[in-house]
């Protein structure tokens, strides 16, 4: 079989995402790694703690009562980083369809379209668009403006991502109401390296 023609814009278009997903990719192990970290700290001391070693924290002089320990302030570095976490992929999930947009706009020369008609312009260039764009699309549009106008339209075409915490309903924090697992992150890049141009262009 003959080598499939290179496209240099195409390659431009994924290498930019590829990048964005390597940049996520070692973040999100960064935090999870602090996360680990913290889980084994409250492990071991709690192992310390029932073989007679030392406690470690403040009691109210007065009282007695804890006012601190050692297992709160891990389980507090636990959180912290947990709450990261997901602040991480909410900000790579918008960067990459910001990436599409900022990318398409380039290519179709229109910097004022807004997304449907920007999908049409992409696809009278010949460019490939995913079905499941809208869904990127909606995802952004939610996480930026946090309104139930796009909330509920997200939850109408990707209820994956809405906790099941929260039930619709108007006036809800629907960004608090968002919860995305990498999974869903890389699902989104691989989505936006769908919707462009390609390296490799089809056999005629």
């Amino acid at each position: 079989m003959a080598p499939l023609p290179f496209n240099l814009l195409g390659s431009i278009f994924e290498s930019g995402i590829d990048a964005l997903r390597e940049s996520f990719i070692s973040a999100s192990q960064g935090l999870q790694q602090k996360v680990d970290e913290a889980a084994k700290a409250v492990e071991d001391y709690q192992t310390d703690l029932a073989n007679d070693g030392e406690w470690i924290g403040e009691r109210d002089p007065d009282e007695g009562h804890v006012i601190w320990d050692q297992e709160q302030v891990l389980e507090f570095e636990i959180d912290a980083a947990r709450e990261a976490h997901g602040e991480l992929r909410k900000a790579y999930a918008v960067a990459a369809y910001h990436y599409w947009e900022r990318s398409m706009r380039k290519y179709c020369k229109d910097h004022k379209s807004k997304h449907p008609e920007l999908v049409q312009k992409a696809i009278a260039e010949g460019f490939p668009i995913s079905l499941d764009l809208n869904r990127v699309h909606r995802l952004a549009n939610a996480l930026k403006h946090n309104s139930d106008s796009h909330g509920t339209k997200l939850q109408e075409c990707w209820p994956e991502v809405i906790s099941v915490l929260f039930g619709p309903r108007n006036h809800m924090n629907w960004y608090a109401a968002i919860a995305l697992s990498d999974a869903h992150v890389h699902q989104v890049f691989d989505i936006i390296r769908e919707s462009g141009p390609r390296s490799k262009l089809a056999a005629a």
